[in-house]
């Protein structure tokens, strides 16, 4: 893998039971971006399950802590990378356990792995996929911009927090990637049916606002879902921009707009860019999932 390359993709989650989902539900939405064959796309899918499943299991003993996941695409391979922050292979029992099951199927399918850990400092997976002569692939990529120095975004990034944090570079993977995320925390949180067609029109109309308002080619967002409760951060956005996504009509010959749907709005300047915040809540149900009260 090149280095000193942007990733395509970054994500930090929280090491929870549905952390492969989710990897899993985003792997799915750049497989198309990415003209990655369905072959492929099992195999990577498969082997981020593996090593998420492999770090909620094993690194924080029963404590929920950070997962990592990093993608980088090349014209010859793929990598991925899967992080935790906890206690290492060392920690972990010889016999009987499910980290003997998921390592070898990770060293079956892809064409590089390595298990790199130390206690105290957690782990990481790297998994490499050949494709110069792999005919799990088609030959087109989407353009990945890499002008901007990865540093200098840091800062900005790390001002996100939520159960799920993601960057990528290009913007234009937004739709692919926030829009299975949205889908399945809603669904976490228990969303009910009329409101989690709100959400997928509202998490539309966000990326379409962000593809002519963004400030930089990568974009990066935060996702919180607390019951019936879900929280969107994204940017950097131009200065002044918010006020048109709450204009936007997201249906043609519906007069519900962004505003309307979402129970809050709001932006906030930062690094001379706008980060854009929208909250939207279930009120139809109670906490017990029955009818709440007007």
């Amino acid at each position: 893998m090149v280095s000193g390359r942007p990733s395509a993709l970054n994500m930090r989650l929280n090491s929870r039971p549905d952390a492969a989902a989710l990897v899993r539900a985003v792997f799915g939405g750049i497989a198309t971006p990415f003209a990655l064959r369905p072959e492929l796309l099992n195999d990577l899918k498969t082997v981020a399950s593996e090593a998420c499943n492999n770090a909620v299991d094993h690194a924080y003993r029963g404590e929920t802590g950070a997962i990592a996941v990093r993608v980088d695409i090349q014209l010859e391979e793929i990598e991925v990378s899967v992080r935790d922050w906890g206690g290492g292979f060392q920690q972990l029992t010889p016999a009987g356990d499910r980290l003997r099951v998921g390592l070898p199927l990770i060293n079956a399918l892809a064409d590089r792995a390595e298990f790199l850990s130390a206690p105290g400092n957690g782990t990481e997976v790297r998994m490499g996929f050949d494709l110069r002569h792999d005919p799990r692939r088609t030959a087109t990529l989407v353009q990945l911009e890499d002008a901007e120095d990865p540093e200098a975004w840091l800062p900005w990034r790390r001002g996100l927090a939520g159960d799920v944090v993601v960057t990528l570079l290009a913007r234009d993977l937004l739709p692919s990637v926030l829009g299975p995320l949205t889908s399945a925390l809603a669904a976490r949180s228990r969303f009910s049916l009329e409101r989690f067609s709100d959400v997928y029109i509202v998490t539309r109309a966000i990326c379409k606002h962000v593809h002519t308002a963004a400030s930089s080619s990568r974009v990066s967002f935060a996702l919180t879902a607390r019951d019936q409760r879900l929280e969107l951060t994204i940017g950097p956005l131009g200065v002044g921009t918010g006020e048109r996504l709450q204009a936007i009509d997201p249906e043609a010959n519906n007069d519900r707009s962004v505003a309307a749907l979402a129970d809050e709005i709001a932006f906030e300047q930062l690094d001379h860019s706008e980060l854009l915040r929208v909250v939207l809540i279930d009120r139809e149900r109670d906490l017990s999932g029955t009818p709440g009260q007007p």
